[in-house]
């Protein structure tokens, strides 16, 4: 019978990609990465000027520490924040207002459950290092904010008290908006009352596993090395019969 040279070919590149992964190893790492884009509540919904807050993450995990169960960067060193970077924007027009970046040194600790399949259950961390925007809007300028993931969902903290009192623009703050609610003068966080009553839990983030951009090299190359080695393997010579 003939052979489908579709099925052959098939085959073949399935045994390079065997023989390839044996020879050059196994992916290294994941990509986590997560994506939210709320409006962010009191008090910065005042007026016309309505304050929204996308956001993206990323982190770099090794694929030793994608296992069941809760692992910690104290657990498994290798897990590292890659970037975030939230953008604060004009909700009615959608325009920018400003863009508060982070690197992995602006984030210590934080932790992951995985489930059996490798996903993300959730993600907690400690608060990013504090940032201050520079735009006015909704009145912005006069607080710092931290960022913080708290299982399965993303927080941003504004406070007085991560900058200097003696900043003029700071005494212009109506004091309603800042109570102290938790150790520190944190005013509140997106989705809560002035008086830092929760009126939602944290924006809920949907955070995908990815294969890093060097473990899809690596498996191309893989292939090639496999498909190398079927073509330097001699042709097997059926015996001679009489």
């Amino acid at each position: 019978m003939k052979k489908n040279p579709l099925l052959t070919l098939l085959a073949k590149v399935g045994v390079a990609l065997g023989l390839g992964l044996g020879a050059v190893g196994s992916s290294q790492a994941v990509l986590i990465s997560g994506a939210w884009d709320p409006v962010y509540g009191a008090p910065f919904d005042q007026g016309s000027e309505i304050l929204g807050w996308r956001g993206t993450v990323t982190f770099d995990v090794p694929d030793a520490c994608v296992v069941a169960g809760l692992v910690t960067t104290t657990t498994c060193t290798g897990m590292t924040l890659v970037e975030a970077q939230v953008v604060f924007y004009d909700a009615v027009t959608d325009a920018t207002v400003d863009t508060l970046d982070y690197e992995s040194g602006d984030l210590g600790f934080f932790s992951i459950l995985f489930g059996g399949a490798g996903q993300v259950l959730s993600l907690t961390s400690d608060f990013f290092a504090p940032q201050q925007p520079d735009s006015g809007f909704a009145n912005i300028n006069y607080y710092g904010f931290q960022l913080q993931f708290v299982e399965a969902g993303a927080r941003m903290y504004h406070s007085l008290d991560l900058f200097p009192w003696s900043d003029s623009k700071l005494v212009t703050v109506d004091p309603k908006y800042c109570y102290k609610w938790v150790p520190g003068f944190v005013c509140g966080y997106s989705g809560t009352y002035t008086d830092g009553s929760p009126t939602a839990p944290a924006v809920f983030v949907e955070f995908k596993v990815v294969p890093e951009p060097g473990s899809i090299s690596l498996l191309l190359v893989a292939g090639l090395a496999g498909w190398v080695l079927l073509r330097r393997r001699p042709a097997r010579r059926l015996p001679v019969t009489a």
